[in-house]
């Protein structure tokens, strides 16, 4: 009777080992849920974002709701492990649909990154003029933006989960045009999407050093290296200015020369601002054209970044009411300048208030596409 006893005993406790071993395995991943970032998860799982970073093969900070991130390297040992195998099957790409249907909040940007393909090939295949507007419903072609991937029967490296995708013979618009002349509503971002020319390319190649270009303008889009003037060699264009942030420049100057205008509920003009209404009027005077939406519109229209630069957007939430509800720009050393009940004025994140109310950093996809 007691060697019974022992015996169900000793299963039990095998049992409940077990049962833990499991439990403590599946911390080795994790699903990406809304909201979430890398700092954030590497912050509840006591590790680096280098780390993560590096067992998941990711180039930069962007994921996705869904997404499922490898958190131990042993995880990552077992994955490559099993990738040497011979496939038998092609990998799934990022997407298996050949259209997307754009829901409310959608961004081409946003798109663009969750199908693995560019704003401009998006822009190109559904004859898209402007890359900033969307309509809720509006159905897309995105059959270019991903393919299947056949693991090689030989494989001895890690396989990436990022689809390898020959590039389209004809995806990109065409830029055999070696000029272009400026229409109204155009901005470089616009002009840059639309012919697959780098922004940094066109301010290069014409000699202009700001994003503000004017109607009728003629722009060169071949790169101009025909026409530059060796002797007298332009001055050189950050390379971040190929991604929108190059504007940020102007657009601090213009938030700075907002400072005293009163608050106005609604308000947009130099006649008085809200602090989204604020946000809207000083992108597109430097030069990114954004439609205007509310606090939560541009939390949604944008991703986290762990080290801001200036220029990038703050978020607070529960202010006067739950959730996000206010935002500003951001100037560097915690500062921001924001549109609130006192005005366009200057604050510190670390200040006794705004510290309690603090969300996050972001930039808006609008200046990194």
């Amino acid at each position: 009777m007691k060697k019974t006893v022992f015996s169900v005993m000793a299963t039990t406790a095998l049992a409940t080992m077990i049962a833990v071993g499991d439990a403590e395995a599946s911390t080795d991943t994790y699903n990406v849920k809304p909201g979430d970032s890398l700092w954030k998860i590497a912050l509840n799982h006591n590790v680096s974002v280098n780390n993560i970073k590096t067992w998941n093969n990711l180039n930069g900070d962007l994921i996705f709701p869904n997404q499922k991130l490898v958190l131990s390297a042993s995880t990552t040992a077992t994955a490559t492990s099993t990738a040497k195998k011979p496939a038998t099957a092609p990998i799934a790409a990022a997407t298996t649909s050949s259209t997307y249907t754009v829901k409310r909040g959608d961004t081409l940007g946003a798109i663009a990154s969750a199908h693995k393909t560019t704003v401009a090939k998006l822009a190109s295949l559904n004859n898209i003029r402007n890359v900033n507007v969307l309509s809720v419903g509006q159905v897309l072609k995105v059959e270019n933006a991903a393919a299947a991937v056949t693991t090689p029967p030989a494989q001895t490296t890690p396989v990436t989960t990022t689809p390898k995708v020959p590039a389209p013979a004809a995806t990109a618009p065409s830029t055999t045009a070696t000029t272009y002349t400026v229409v109204g509503g155009d901005t470089l971002s616009h002009i840059s999407a639309r012919f697959g020319v780098p922004i940094s390319e066109i301010m290069r190649a014409n000699g202009i050093t700001t994003h503000i270009i004017h109607i009728g303008q003629k722009l060169k889009l071949n790169g101009g290296t025909s026409t530059d003037k060796v002797s007298n060699p332009k001055p050189a264009v950050p390379s971040a200015s190929a991604s929108g942030i190059g504007a940020y420049a102007n657009l601090i100057a213009t938030a700075q020369t907002l400072k005293g205008i009163p608050y106005v509920w609604g308000g947009q003009t130099t006649s008085g601002f809200d602090c989204s209404g604020f946000i809207h009027y000083v992108h597109n005077k430097a030069g990114i054209s954004m439609t205007r939406t509310n606090s939560t519109g541009y939390f949604n229209r944008s991703f986290y970044v762990e080290t801001p630069q200036p220029g990038d957007l703050v978020f607070f939430k529960n202010t006067y009411r739950a959730g996000i509800s206010h935002l500003g720009v951001y100037l560097g050393n915690g500062n921001f300048i924001h549109a609130g009940s006192s005005g366009v004025a200057i604050n510190n994140v670390n200040d006794s208030y705004w510290k309690t109310k603090f969300d996050s950093y972001k930039r808006l996809y609008s200046v990194a596409n």
